[in-house]
């Protein structure tokens, strides 16, 4: 049996939130590079985003979620308005958790290549109609239009030539760029 057409709508809606992330940080300087669908050993699934620069390395998991999402925590749940006008609510799993997975995969990756940097994880929602309430969030939590003023400030300082050897590392497992 195929996918069923909510397996479908899911895939289209993660793959539209994956383009919005690097149209809002296209005016990062030309020190940056924005990896997608980053391919780590030992991560459960590709990373969404790598962005590497001077101010450090983010592991950064997109989602595009509409309606009210609600983080406290590492406890995730939405509501919006479904069809026919029915509100309905849930859980989105933990977007927290993969997204510090993520680092942690990747950080230990580039460990065993000599790189010693910190990889700090980021979540950001790309729908411009998702309404975020965060309460002490176990990692970064933004929106898209947020995310380049929360990257612009430097959590570790990385050097022109070690980006680039980062960059080359990464290439290396044939992110989709």
């Amino acid at each position: 049996a195929g996918p069923n057409e909510r397996d479908v709508a899911i895939k289209r809606a993660g793959a539209a939130g994956e383009t919005i992330l690097p149209q809002a940080l296209q005016s990062l300087p030309d020190s940056w590079t924005l990896l997608n669908g980053v391919p780590v050993p030992g991560a459960r699934a590709d990373i969404d985003h790598v962005l590497v620069g001077p101010g450090g390395i983010w592991a950064i998991e997109a989602k595009h979620h509409v309606g009210m999402v609600q983080c406290v925590g590492d406890a995730w749940g939405y509501a919006r308005t479904g069809p026919g006008g029915v509100p309905q609510t849930g859980h989105i799993g933990n977007p927290s958790g993969q997204a510090r997975r993520a680092a942690a995969a990747l950080e230990g990756y580039l460990q065993r290549h000599g790189v010693s940097h910190p990889v700090r994880p980021l979540v950001v929602f790309t729908h411009p109609k998702v309404e975020l309430h965060v309460e002490s969030p176990s990692v970064p939590v933004v929106r898209a239009e947020a995310a380049l003023a929360l990257v612009s400030h430097p959590v570790s300082r990385i050097g022109v030539r070690e980006a680039e050897r980062i960059i080359a590392i990464l290439r290396q497992l044939r992110p989709l760029e």
